[in-house]
């Protein structure tokens, strides 16, 4: 096996791990402030924890399979990092301006 295939699949497994833990330190920070899943600001604390995280996994993912797709997951990277701060603005101003659905 190719040396930088080993690499990218060990960097890629180790952000699988990453995801998994962020995604375990979300849920023991609602369980532990006994936080309403259904609150906005719950959903801002694991958005701004799990979304960074998740954008790291695809990219390294992605990075696997083909070196060419660099130029497109910048873009990618672009497009995930808009819709981070748009659901960071969301959620803040729902909780801000205490909206319920």
């Amino acid at each position: 096996m190719n040396n930088t295939l080993s690499k990218r699949i060990l960097r890629t497994v180790l952000l699988w791990i990453l995801v998994l833990l962020a995604t375990y330190i979300s849920e023991l920070i609602i369980k532990y402030y006994n936080l309403d899943k259904n609150n906005s600001l719950t959903m801002l604390c694991v958005w701004t924890i799990l979304v960074p995280v998740y954008c790291l996994f695809y990219h390294s993912f992605f990075c696997i399979f083909k070196e060419k797709l660099k130029k497109v997951l910048f873009y990618f990277d672009i497009f995930l990092a808009a819709i981070w701060i748009l659901g960071i603005l969301f959620f803040t101003a729902v909780s801000v301006f205490n909206i319920e659905f």
